[in-house]
């Protein structure tokens, strides 16, 4: 089990057929518009609930990464967990084999009224439907002050749980990202060999800090936040980043971590792993002299670009 785990900005828990995240937050802007936060606040809410939910098809290998997950994370739920699966498993069996048996009774019916029998249709026995819902609850933290961090450190002094630190603020160049506090940078990149490590040690009770946009049109803002806490619950990128030699990663064009589309299942594989283990999970890539070449100036025009632009 997770050391600590009460400290954990984001608790992982199962109840009542799903799958919880418990997210403490503590949103720090520059405006000091209550009507502003809570809108910032909702939001990222809507964004986070848009693209991580409602429910999760449950496959064999997303099973056992998630009882493992769960071993660590939330042992007391476990057995209700796999419970309920079985359940769900034999419901869907039944309902299979009852649907079967209906085709099969139709086609009967017309062989013996003298008609053309269509084909049966496929019902696979093998692998049923199991779907968990996707439940986030969400608390925040109320703080007026300009030093956030303060708060996370003397929580972190105090064995009470941490915030998850979010700076909503004007960027003009930088683009929203997710990054370790200064005392976990540079010392990540031994854990794991990734560059993308040096400034991101990621851990489930140093998350990391996210910074988001602010000024941005309703929807453009709920894909940011619903990617960056990707990276916040384990998940490295999938699209062409430097880190990853402007590799793409083959198939993930409708990823969460690439195009900010909804979440797929081997993202939530990818996930439990991160969580299970610790570490920031990646997608495999590959250098190649030339696309990392061409990746290279084409980040350089866009930045130049920002840079220059009125």
């Amino acid at each position: 089990m997770l050391r600590k785990s009460k400290q954990v900005p984001v608790r992982i828990d199962y109840a009542e057929n799903n799958l919880l995240f418990q997210v403490h937050w503590l949103v720090q802007t520059k405006t000091t518009d209550r009507q502003e936060i809570d809108l910032y606040i909702r939001l990222m809410e809507e964004g986070i609930r848009k693209s991580w939910g409602p429910t999760l098809d449950l496959t064999e290998d997303l099973y056992l990464a998630l009882c493992q997950l769960l071993q660590k994370r939330a042992p007391q739920s476990l057995e209700d967990f796999k419970r309920d699966v079985r359940r769900k498993r034999a419901e869907d069996l039944r309902r299979r084999q009852e649907r079967a048996y209906g085709y099969l009774n139709s086609a009967l019916r017309q062989l013996k009224d003298k008609r053309k029998a269509g084909p049966l249709p496929r019902v696979n026995f093998n692998n049923p439907t199991i779907k968990i819902g996707i439940r986030f609850i969400f608390t925040r933290e109320s703080f007026a002050g300009k030093y956030p961090l303060w708060r996370f450190f003397r929580r972190s002094l105090e064995g009470a749980r941490r915030p998850l630190l979010i700076y909503i603020k004007s960027m003009r160049i930088a683009p929203a990202h997710v990054k370790s506090s200064i005392f976990r940078r540079v010392w990540g990149f031994f854990r794991d060999g990734k560059i993308i490590s040096i400034g991101f040690n990621w851990h489930p009770l140093y998350p990391g800090l996210m910074f988001l946009p602010a000024n941005r049109s309703s929807s453009y803002f709920k894909k940011l936040t619903a990617h960056e806490f990707g990276h916040i619950m384990g998940l490295s990128d999938a699209y062409s980043a430097w880190y990853r030699a402007y590799d793409e990663y083959a198939g993930s064009e409708n990823y969460l971590m690439n195009s900010n589309g909804h979440i797929q299942a081997e993202e939530w594989l990818l996930l439990f792993k991160a969580q299970s283990c610790g570490k920031l999970s990646h997608f495999p890539y590959r250098f190649e002299g030339k696309g990392f070449w061409q990746g290279l100036k084409k980040e350089l025009r866009y930045y130049m670009k920002k840079i220059f632009q009125k």
